[in-house]
């Protein structure tokens, strides 16, 4: 067995026909279609394209992907069941587009499943060919020309479509390993389009009947299915002897939404198991699986190795079933790709005056109250496209005043730029909702809606913003605006649960609790500063005092697990705009905003260095550009241009870590995998690389107490900090810890992607929580993090079960003669609130070196191990990046302060930490703004229910007509008791005061 796919490609027509459009025609409302077929658009071919023009363009990207040229294919077999006329095949037409002259050409219909049987057919005339033959298969159909757009049971379903794959002899051991073929024709009038063949062939009659168009009956089709696609996948897995769950990922026929989410139940399958397109594409008939194939490909899902399954049903009634182990050979003889560096694009220069517009107000989605912005209005004698960035950091507050920058730098080059105060904050009326609540969202949506509508804008909009503005770009966007096409987000996150309250399930540390908190009531409770602001405003301040619910309040009163949290998720893979995300290694939403760009659903671009919670063109660290970026993304998007159909762009340009550390660009995230680097733990603290032939060991268990005072050297990685916290030497938290360490390297290794470990707990786990930190071990054992994630333990774990967990994306390169090691912990202060009493943590290793160990934990005479892996990214699939010298920003501000202290006496640990930032009057030494906070958590080990956190801040500000106004508060918490005091005092005077508690 030699015969592999070499490489695939899709096409979709450009237009999109969404359930609402189609709704409205019918009469229905776009969630009755979505709820009953999971579809929310579909493609729909112009008047000009047939069947073979959408499988030819599939085709020539499939070429393309294969480095194969059309006289080099032999075979091509089109799978369709809407074919361009009756005779002769579909596939001499499309063997004549590509000029495909040496092939042989004929057409498959088995409707749905006719993918399936062309792969299959086709891989046994290969594999029966002593020549090293290549073959095109293709699935198309164009399903919109036999509709009847007035039978809402069928026209819903379908769009239009085309996917294609080449096979050839290149696989080295890889390509088919098991397939199954069925039909019952019994059933044939399940699917049919009964006219206009020999038995009834095309009459007045039966054009009067409609029996030239599609019908099916629906429940039929779906009880047969649910029937035999389980059993389909079970047998064609076992018939490759394997496992369900050892299948990498499953590609079905994209038949109906609410159905794969059956199959999904039924089989037990995990999470992404089951890769999905019918959302965006609907039932492209037998193009379905191929582009579905494409699709996760393009994606980033599909390594070396991994064990795919396609399976299909359809008319006939037929169906189908393949797995394949996947490939990506270079072709015999072909040199590795030497690329020259690429250079990121200078600034173009400023094109527009610019005239800035305060206090303008736009309706929010609460009737009768608006929201406050600062607008930055090109003088140009056109319409211009707008930018919209909706953010608590106040218009006229520390974060405003550090957004002025890219605002001036976007308006500069012809885009009117926005600068919007959220609800209840600044110039904007109402009180201040919690984070990302629906009305937030809603808000967002009425600002784009505005923009859209103003006579100075074209009707395009695009939105961007830092932290809290991306997040609501997020988070609009996924509501799709039609206006909005194009977003930027910077370090936003999709849930807020888990990205920054309760990460992992666990109770938040001094992040959200700390110092978030006190940055929301400084927002909140400072009145407008502006001299016009203040006078038009201050009534509705001096009302917002009285209704003022601080962020704590939420996050305290709705602990881990709390409905409200799930209400406030945002599903990234309903983003279809052109989106540009920018994500930072040593960010606190590093791990939210690269799963956001994977899952967005349209051309995209990411950007990740190694940052902490700041503006890229001004880190600290590893500057870049992103404003000149997101400039040319606004002015590739945001002029008329719409994503082209089927687009595959999502380049990903991100900075290597450690050694060799350098700028480099890959096609995608993560980049395509050389190896995946397996390590076991064992009973000695080493880990063993994976090797195959190696002796057997038994399995043992070592087992430590969890200290609640180990975290805190592994920096403010987890913090909204942007100017220090990078990971410190975490040696001696190591040695309070599970720690496994592996021999040096014999080389180096580039760990690009999700780090991901199988642990496997041993009896007498008590621990509620497990904390996994792989770092990098140089020759003086300091110990430097790589990533790190966090798994519940509280949950239905049973102890000997394998838990799967994956950790936070990075690209980090370790050095030769470095050491990597497997950290296992029960705390991660202060990121982490500490659990109330310490745990035992019990994990299984193998008792000694020299063992066989797979990638799935193999067992060790009946037992199993510990296990990390690391994905080693293929170099060839990297290509430097030249990014010019930028403005950096301050590594270190001696006012600042940031202390680790350990007191052995007591047994305790205590961290500080102090920021002071401010804003002067241009040419003046008084402080126009300055905001002092301090946050303090003390750790006793033996009694970490003792734990206490005291945070303290003010913000001061003084007003053009000389008033000064300043805003304290205090933040008391521990394990089962809180605290918060705020008060404003206006030239010494205390104008309000409150106080929360929680007991």
């Amino acid at each position: 067995m030699n015969t592999a796919i070499l490489g695939s490609g899709s096409y979709l027509p450009e237009t999109v026909l969404t359930s609402a459009e189609l709704g409205r025609r019918l009469g229905v409302g776009e969630q009755w279609i979505f709820d009953k077929t999971g579809i929310a658009e579909r493609r729909v071919a112009s008047p000009e394209e047939a069947t073979s023009d959408l499988a030819t363009r599939a085709a020539e990207h499939a070429l393309r992907a294969a480095n194969l040229a059309a006289t080099d294919i032999d075979l091509l077999i089109v799978a369709t069941s809407t074919p361009d006329q009756p005779i002769p095949a579909t596939a001499c037409a499309v063997q004549a587009n590509l000029g495909a002259m040496r092939a042989a050409a004929f057409d498959v219909d088995s409707v749905c499943s006719g993918f399936v049987y062309a792969l299959v057919t086709a891989h046994a005339l290969l594999e029966a060919d002593p020549l090293p033959r290549n073959a095109l298969v293709i699935g198309a159909d164009t399903y919109s020309r036999i509709l009847n757009y007035e039978d809402r049971r069928t026209c819903v379903l379908f769009g239009d479509g085309a996917g294609a794959v080449v096979l050839g002899k290149r696989g080295n051991g890889r390509g088919l390993l098991s397939s199954a073929l069925g039909s019952d024709g019994t059933t044939a009038d399940f699917v049919t389009v009964p006219g206009g063949g020999s038995r009834r062939p095309v009459s007045e009659e039966t054009l009067a009947a409609g029996e030239h168009f599609f019908a099916m009956r629906g429940r039929q089709v779906r009880d047969l299915a649910s029937r035999v696609l389980p059993d389909l996948v079970v047998d064609v897995a076992k018939s490759a002897e394997l496992e369900v769950p050892e299948i990498d990922l499953i590609v079905p026929h994209q038949a109906n939404g609410r159905m794969l989410e059956d199959l999904a139940k039924t089989l037990d399958l995990r999470p992404g198991q089951l890769h999905l397109t019918v959302e965006r594409y609907g039932n492209t008939g037998a193009a379905s699986v191929p582009i579905t194939l494409d699709d996760a490909v393009r994606a980033g899902l599909l390594f070396d190795d991994d064990v795919v399954l396609l399976v299909a049903f359809g008319g006939g009634m037929s169906w189908g079933g393949a797995t394949l182990r996947w490939t990506r050979p270079r072709k015999p003889g072909e040199l590795p790709v030497i690329r020259p560096p690429v250079r990121v694009p200078h600034s173009r220069p400023p094109t527009h005056e610019v005239e800035v517009l305060g206090d303008v107000r736009i309706p929010s989605s609460e009737p009768g109250l608006t929201l406050g912005a600062d607008l930055y209005l090109p003088k140009a004698a056109h319409r211009v496209p707008a930018l919209v960035t909706l953010h608590t950091g106040r218009k006229d507050g520390l974060g405003g005043i550090a957004a002025s920058r890219y605002l001036r730098y976007f308006a500069e080059r012809g885009y009117a730029v926005l600068y919007v105060d959220c609800f209840g904050i600044g110039t904007s009326e109402g009180t201040p909702r919690p984070l990302l609540s629906p009305g937030e969202v809603a808000d967002g949506v009425s600002v784009v809606e505005w923009a859209a509508a103003q006579p100075w804008c074209t009707g395009r909009v695009g939105m961007w913003g830092l932290s809290h503005g991306g997040m609501t770009t997020l988070a609009v966007a996924a509501r799709r605006p039609p206006a909005l096409k194009a977003i930027f987000p910077v370090m936003g996150w999709t849930d807020v649960e888990r990205d920054l309250v309760h990460p992992a399930g666990q109770r938040g540390g001094i992040g959200m609790f700390g110092h978030l908190s006190l940055y929301q009531i400084f927002c909140a409770l400072l009145p407008p500063l502006r001299g016009d602001d203040r006078e038009t405003y201050e009534n509705v301040w001096k009302e917002r005092l009285d209704k003022f619910e601080p962020w704590f309040a939420d996050a305290w009163e709705h602990p881990p697990g709390h409905e409200v949290w799930a209400q406030r998720r945002i599903d990234a893979r309903r983003i279809t705009v052109p989106s540009l995300c920018v994500a930072g290694w040593r960010d606190l939403f590093c791990d939210g905003m690269i799963e956001a760009y994977q899952q967005i659903r349209a051309p995209k671009q990411l950007i990740a260095g190694p940052w902490l919670h700041t503006f890229p063109d001004v880190a600290p660290v590893g500057p870049f550009p992103s404003a000149v970026l997101a400039c040319a993304w606004w002015d590739r998007w945001l002029h008329g241009r719409a994503p082209r159909a089927g687009s595959s762009e999502r380049t990903a340009t991100f900075f290597v870590q450690g050694a060799g550390a350098r700028w480099v660009r890959a096609e995608q995230w993560p980049p395509e995998k050389k190896a995946e680097h397996v390590f076991v733990a064992s009973r000695s603290r080493h880990l063993y690389r994976s090797a195959p032939g190696g002796r057997p060991s038994a399995a043992a268990t070592v087992t430590g107490r969890g200290d609640p005072t180990v975290g805190a050297l592994s920096g403010l990685t987890k913090h909204p900090t942007d100017r220090f916290g990078y990971p410190l030497d975490q040696h001696d938290d190591d040695a309070r810890t599970l720690a496994f360490t592996s021999a040096p390297l014999p080389e180096p290794l580039l760990v690009a992607g999700r780090p991901s470990v199988r642990l496997l707990l041993g009896p007498g786990t008590t621990a509620t929580r497990c904390v996994l930190k792989v770092t990098d071990v140089d020759e003086q054992d300091r110990s430097l993090l790589i990533s790190s994630g966090t798994v519940d333990l509280t949950g239905p774990v049973r102890r000997d079960d394998v838990v799967q967990v994956r950790l936070d994306p990075t690209c980090y390169q370790v050095a030769a003669g470095h050491r990597v090691r497997l950290v296992l912990a029960e705390a991660d202060i202060p990121r982490l609130w500490p659990a109330p009493e310490p745990g035992l943590l019990g994990v299984r290793v193998i008792r000694g070196p020299g063992d066989y160990v797979g990638l799935a934990a193999e067992e060790y005479e009946g037992h199993q191990a510990t296990t990390l892996s690391l994905p080693a990214a293929d170099p060839e699939a990297l290509t430097d990046v030249l990014v010019p010298p930028g403005r950096r920003g301050s590594a270190a501000v001696p006012r600042d302060r940031w202390e680790i202290a350990r007191d052995h006496l007591r047994s305790a640990v205590r961290l500080t930490v102090e920021k002071r930032d401010r804003i002067r009057f241009p040419g003046d030494a008084r402080d126009f703004l300055a905001m002092t906070t301090q946050v303090d958590l003390g750790v006793p080990e033996h009694d970490p229910a003792a734990a206490r956190m005291t945070a303290t801040g003010e913000k001061t500000a003084e007003t053009p007509d000389g008033d000064r106004v300043v805003v304290r508060a205090g933040i008391e918490m521990g394990a089962a008791d809180a605290a918060v005091t705020a008060e404003v005092l206006v030239n010494g005077t205390q104008f309000f005061t409150r106080e929360w508690k929680w007991t």
